[in-house]
């Protein structure tokens, strides 16, 4: 998947408490479409965030940039 999953940290906990925020409103009485929204919004935010240790331009993406920041 390319860099969507380049933060597998962030996306694996992302999907585990989305799942976690589906099941257990799943067990509760009278679960909303909002419900299954929000830990599917919480599953998709923690696919696309960065790691705590990802800083967004200090470690250049390509050859290219390496050769950029170097100059």
């Amino acid at each position: 998947m390319g860099t969507l999953f380049a933060s597998w940290k962030t996306s694996v906990l992302g999907i585990f408490v989305g799942i976690l925020v589906i099941a257990t409103g799943a067990y509760a009485p009278g679960q909303t479409w909002k419900q299954w929204a929000l830990g599917v919004g919480v599953a998709l935010w923690g696919i696309v965030s960065k790691d705590f240790n990802a800083t967004g331009g200090t470690v250049p993406a390509t050859t290219e940039a390496k050769v950029r920041v170097e100059k």
